[in-house]
């Protein structure tokens, strides 16, 4: 038996959701596995690739226990509580109860209270680690048919993203260099919500062979690490653009924040400014953004690119104020760089 805040339970209820697996044949999957002992209460969820762990007090806690909730369910049940109670295989709140047909918690392929895991290296990162992934998420790959480029690159003292057509490197602030691991997005993505979430202002990584952990005093996220061979942009990011140009980006943003999927983005980079330029069914639309050039003087230079990987980008990079552009030339990716992010946007070819 234990009672526990209906508020915090909440909590962790949506917390474990995301890492159960709606669409998994296996049944289980739907499912996240609850532990109570005089610790407190602890939920786990995994689509077997992905666990996710949330810890949580009790107002009470009478004895010890386990067994498997549908997360979605008890959310809708204990909605507009103050307080839940767990009696005799049965949640109860206020006058109303739950009770459901219960599937054997061997059948569960969760890591458990008791799980032991070796882990070969450890490191304490803070807020910035957690900023550097959420900079980078965006820029993963979507789909699965390449599930590296769903990752998350870590290694040295930089986090790197790309779905091939463009990339997002973030440079966070540690201490000491990043053991080199794909991280899979979802991993990445559900670290990034919690610690939302859970206002944690750092955390710890460790690592083994084929998995990696990031834990708080909260919650923990477990992952397995994706194999695979991740592309070498730093060899682009080390090329030396012929023409640099500073800009604001909420210039360029006012430009693009709404412009269609699938449409291309002229920049003409020419004396002091860049003149950018989209063209819908109907019109054309422009904007001449002014811009600090390197060198002042030079030819004028053209490049389009993926409107909506631009706003995408600019979007990233608004607390910025203003960024770099380095301009190679009209075939080559432009290099952008912020702080302390460096991204690289592939040109179009356009007849």
């Amino acid at each position: 038996m234990f009672a526990v805040e209906t508020k915090s339970f909440e909590k962790a209820l949506r917390a474990v959701q995301l890492a159960t697996s709606i669409t998994s044949p296996l049944l289980t999957l739907h499912q996240a596995m609850l532990e109570y002992d005089n610790t407190g209460v602890q939920l786990t969820a995994t689509d077997l690739d992905v666990t996710v762990q949330v810890r949580l007090r009790c107002l009470r806690v009478v004895g010890c226990g386990e067994f498997l909730l549908d997360p979605r369910d008890v959310l809708a049940f204990i909605k507009d509580t103050s307080a839940v109670t767990y009696e005799g295989g049965k949640f109860i709140c206020g006058n109303k109860t739950m009770e459901w047909y219960q599937t054997p918690v061997e059948e569960y392929p969760g890591i458990g209270k008791g799980a032991v895991f070796c882990w070969t290296t450890r490191q304490q990162l803070g807020p910035d680690f957690i900023t550097g992934l959420a900079k980078c998420l965006p820029f993963a790959s979507k789909g699965l048919l390449r599930p590296v480029f769903t990752c998350l690159k870590c290694g040295r003292r930089e986090i790197a993203a790309t779905d091939t057509h463009r990339l997002m490197v973030y440079y966070p602030d540690i201490q000491e260099d990043l053991h080199e691991c794909l991280i899979p997005g979802k991993a990445a993505k559900a670290v990034i919500y919690l610690a939302k979430m859970y206002g944690v202002n750092g955390l710890e990584m460790r690592h083994n062979e084929s998995s990696v952990r990031f834990c708080t005093d909260t919650f923990t996220v477990y992952s397995r690490k994706e194999e695979g061979r991740y592309p070498q942009y730093q060899v682009v990011l080390g090329d030396t653009p012929k023409k640099h140009a500073v800009i604001d980006v909420g210039d360029l943003l006012g430009l693009v924040k709404n412009v269609p999927r699938e449409t291309a983005v002229a920049l003409n980079v020419n004396g002091d400014h860049i003149q950018a330029n989209y063209k819908t069914e109907r019109c054309t639309i422009g904007a001449r953004i002014p811009a600090k050039l390197d060198p002042p003087k030079s030819d004028s230079l053209e490049i389009h690119v993926q409107g909506v990987y631009l706003k995408d980008l600019l979007e990233s990079l608004r607390d910025r104020g203003t960024i770099n552009l380095g301009f190679i030339g009209p075939n080559n990716p432009i290099i952008v760089r912020g702080r302390k992010e460096a991204s690289i946007l592939l040109p179009l070819r356009v007849s």
